[in-house]
């Protein structure tokens, strides 16, 4: 959704059959919805829904190859999840 927010929100309106208004802004108020109760983010106030990329800059490269080792061990899972979700619906 970060990367590409205006795409991301159309998609989900369409796939839900909801009506988007033309000049909703793609921003969200972290005061009001944040995830993590010590996020620092929850004091910003209202921000544009952005992808940040800034961990691959400050990762270790270790740290990176640990994510990357975790990523390919779950996402076929995840995949058998989505893919189960949707024959559901």
């Amino acid at each position: 959704m970060a990367e590409e927010p205006g795409k991301t929100r159309e998609q989900l309106a369409d796939y839900l059959g909801l009506a988007l208004p033309p000049s909703e802004p793609l921003a969200i108020n972290t005061k009001e919805h944040h995830l993590v109760a010590g996020n620092s983010m929850r004091y910003k106030g209202k921000i544009d829904i952005q992808y940040d990329d800034s961990w691959k800059k400050v990762l270790t490269a270790a740290t990176k190859k640990q994510i990357y080792a975790m990523k390919n061990k779950y996402e076929p899972m995840l995949a058998d999840i989505e893919s189960l979700a949707r024959e559901r619906l």
